[in-house]
């Protein structure tokens, strides 16, 4: 891989790890500014907003900036805000500087995943996404764990300051090692770009993103609940579970880039999706058994992950023949999804335990992720069809 992708993974980290952080980070910043921890809520969803506007809006409007002041901007908005949080004593300003890091880190994946597949061939652009989405990866294995013990033994200001200083270190490491003029538009028009981001075609892409995802996380949002309350499990063995998720996450993650490489963007993504429906169904066939239970969890790890440079790939695959600003705009619809597709999840997830249990939740989880399969390959059966008739 070219020494700029790891640059853009290091980058990525940064991001993943303030996004998660703050979660374990929730009780002593409570404490510390004078709030429920319920309140902390709000620096989670102020960040995740941000992520789902800034990752196609603003790169859509930037789309006439060359890639690599882009990125850079991105990365100093992100260590701003990150350093505004470390020394603000108002909610409002943690909330709004939340949001603001959140617009950088959309933007930042959406165009360091197009610039990282400039950067190799094509049939490897599969891995280099992968390989820009491993430090995300690893963020969020570590990311909660890490803010729980870091707020016991330092102050929450503290954590904020230093990853927004390992932010500036990579924003540096990026600037020297990514080539000028790299992934640049040669069209470069925003209203092109803000045309991009309601093509039909990329929609629909997008779409099936918000669907794995949602249905997904229909089920993750409260898989620790499941794995308690229906598997028997106790805490120790739930946080064993988790550990070897994000030990498969990882893997799924690599695994995933090079099966796009291999089979290409649009097989491999109807692979991944109908593994999650599979998956998802043996969880709410075997809930009640721990050990099943426990496997398809890790394994679902693998899978979710596996999903992520598979449907980055995919998106600009489709996009492939659109004019550049709608190629950028294209990458920032699909992190959107991610993103959208997790909250859409996590609202399924809390309606469906409302009305039948947890125990419920795998299995609406894989009718969602069935109707992202059903969306991935509608189209093939319909184009074969015509085709036959030809």
């Amino acid at each position: 891989m070219p020494a700029a992708i790891y640059a853009f993974s290091l980058c990525a980290f940064a991001l993943g790890f303030v996004e998660f952080v703050a979660i374990g980070l929730a009780p002593p910043m409570a404490a510390g500014l004078g709030y429920p921890v319920a309140d902390l809520g709000q620096v989670v969803t102020a960040y995740a907003l941000g992520v789902a506007v800034g990752a196609p809006l603003v790169t859509s409007l930037a789309s006439s900036w060359s890639r690599k002041p882009l990125l850079m901007a991105s990365m100093l908005l992100f260590v701003a805000g990150n350093l505004l949080i470390a020394v603000s004593s108002s909610f409002v300003t943690i909330i709004a500087a939340r949001f603001i890091s959140g617009l950088s880190h959309g933007t930042f994946l959406a165009v360091a995943s197009s610039v990282a597949a400039a950067l190799v061939a094509k049939d490897r652009s599969g891995s280099a996404i992968a390989f820009v989405f491993m430090g995300l990866t690893i963020a969020l294995v570590t990311g909660v764990p890490a803010g729980t013990y870091l707020g016991s033994v330092w102050s929450w200001r503290a954590v904020f300051a230093c990853v927004a200083a390992c932010a500036f270190v990579a924003a540096v490491a990026m600037w020297v090692l990514v080539p000028r003029g790299t992934g640049d538009s040669s069209s470069p028009e925003a209203t092109n770009a803000l045309k991009g981001l309601f093509d039909p075609s990329l929609l629909g892409a997008a779409g099936i993103t918000v669907l794995a995802y949602g249905g997904a996380f229909t089920f993750y949002t409260y898989v620790a609940t499941l794995l308690e309350e229906v598997s028997g499990l106790d805490v120790a063995s739930i946080s064993t579970v988790f550990l070897l998720y994000g030990l498969a996450a990882a893997v799924g993650n690599i695994v995933g880039g090079k099966f796009a490489d291999k089979v290409g963007p649009s097989k491999a993504s109807a692979w991944v999706v109908a593994g999650l429906v599979v998956l998802l169904l043996g969880i709410a066939a075997w809930s009640s058994n721990a050990l099943p239970t426990a496997v398809l969890v890790v394994l679902l790890g693998f899978a979710m992950f596996a999903a992520v440079p598979i449907l980055q790939a995919k998106i600009l695959q489709v996009a492939a023949d659109r004019p550049g600003s709608i190629r950028a705009a294209a990458s920032g619809m699909n992190i959107a999804g991610f993103n959208l597709g997790i909250t859409f999840g996590s609202l399924t997830g809390h309606a469906t335990i409302t009305v039948a249990g947890v125990a419920a939740t795998p299995l609406v989880g894989a009718f969602v992720c069935l109707a992202g399969f059903i969306a991935i390959v509608a189209p093939r059966k319909r184009a074969a069809a015509d085709q036959f008739h030809c």
